[in-house]
């Protein structure tokens, strides 16, 4: 059987979608299976597709609903824990969260008293969450900073063995 999706344009597949979406949930089982095979037939869609689409989980092309969990902290939690990390020379977010109910009352004498929100949701934030925040505010880099331990050092060490016997 020949679609009509391709003649039709995609408003009056819109309003045709909406009627059927007003007529769906009123229907019992037989007839929202025959209303999915009306659709699908009309509109060139699978059967699962039309059932999403009959249901609004499907966004036909309009803005589509933004997924995932909603934002937990705001700009000034992410400051405030930002501002901490810097403060104690960038350590990793694990110990940086440790840290946190340390330092967080330094930075309330120095920077004003928190409103208690915001207190609670900087002290509840995971180590992971920490990591995330503070992404955008790392240095670029090799990622390891300080003294190097390793062949080279060790090399050195034998280097002086052998030319100053007994000392070592």
């Amino acid at each position: 059987m020949k679609t009509l999706s391709g003649i039709m344009s995609k408003q009056s597949k819109l309003d045709y979608i909406e009627s059927c979406r007003a007529r769906y949930p009123s229907r019992n089982r037989a007839g929202k299976s025959a209303m999915i095979d009306e659709v699908s037939d009309t509109l060139g869609l699978e059967r699962k597709h039309t059932i999403k689409v009959l249901n609004g989980h499907v966004s036909l092309g309009q803005e589509a609903k933004k997924r995932g969990a909603k934002p937990i902290y705001g700009e000034a939690e992410k400051l405030v824990i930002v501002t901490i990390w810097k403060s104690s020379e960038q350590p990793c977010s694990t110990r940086l969260k440790e840290m946190l109910p340390l330092w967080l009352n330094s930075y309330e004498r120095r920077h004003g008293k928190l409103e208690s929100k915001t207190r609670q949701l900087v002290l509840s934030c995971s180590s992971r969450q920490l990591d995330r925040i503070t992404k955008d505010h790392r240095a670029e880099g090799s990622g390891r900073i300080g003294r190097k331990v390793g062949r080279r050092s060790h090399r050195i060490k034998q280097s002086i063995e052998i030319k100053i016997p007994g000392i070592f």
